[in-house]
């Protein structure tokens, strides 16, 4: 909250004196007179003395803010920014890279995660049923299995494309190096799974 807005909001409550003052005297003014009929002076009152407390936070609040933001905008700081790559997720870290800036906060990286990785690293097409079949007959498998893993294998590559191309969005758009960690086999929930993540990273 900056300080002139803070200075709106509380304006009233700073000099609480007068402010309850009108709150009490419910007589003498038209919003006193219609906020009692739905509340009561005892409402307003209640109203009036917390308000009035403020008057002796505000500076608090106003130098604490201060030492937040101080600190924020220290060289040592630097914010690291993780999205998803949906196309929403990469939006609001955009959003917020953007913010960071204009307000002089550092941002020291991007991070894609949870990316759906390349199956098919290979120029051309994903390989059809009928190439699938045959290799899987040379193993021993048949069936309907070579067209499921066709169908299978060209629904990932859809979304591992679709991912890169947000991944390279978020990339594009942020300040400093980025890195992308692929979509994990299971949730990272304990120091074998943070060993794996910090391979990534």
């Amino acid at each position: 909250m900056g300080n002139e807005t803070a200075r709106k909001l509380f304006a009233p409550a700073l000099d609480a004196g007068r402010f309850g003052a009108r709150l009490l005297q419910v007589g003498t003014g038209f919003v006193a007179k219609t906020l009692s009929r739905f509340t009561g002076s005892d409402v307003l009152s209640d109203v009036g003395d917390f308000l009035g407390q403020f008057q002796g936070m505000y500076d608090g609040f106003k130098d604490r803010a201060s030492a937040v933001r101080t600190l924020l905008t220290a060289p040592e700081v630097g914010f690291v920014l993780v999205a998803s790559p949906s196309p929403l997720s990469v939006d609001e870290a955009l959003f917020f890279h953007d913010h960071l800036r204009t307000a002089g906060m550092p941002v020291a990286g991007s991070v894609g995660n949870r990316v759906t990785p390349d199956l098919w690293p290979f120029p051309g097409a994903t390989p059809g049923a009928e190439a699938l079949a045959a290799a899987l007959e040379a193993e021993g498998a048949g069936g309907d299995l070579a067209e499921r893993l066709a169908r299978t294998l060209e629904q990932h590559q859809a979304f591992a494309r679709s991912d890169a191309r947000e991944v390279e969005r978020l990339r594009h758009g942020c300040s400093g190096p980025h890195v992308a960690v692929p979509r994990l086999e299971g949730d990272v929930h304990d120091l074998s799974g943070l060993a794996a993540l910090d391979g990534y990273l």
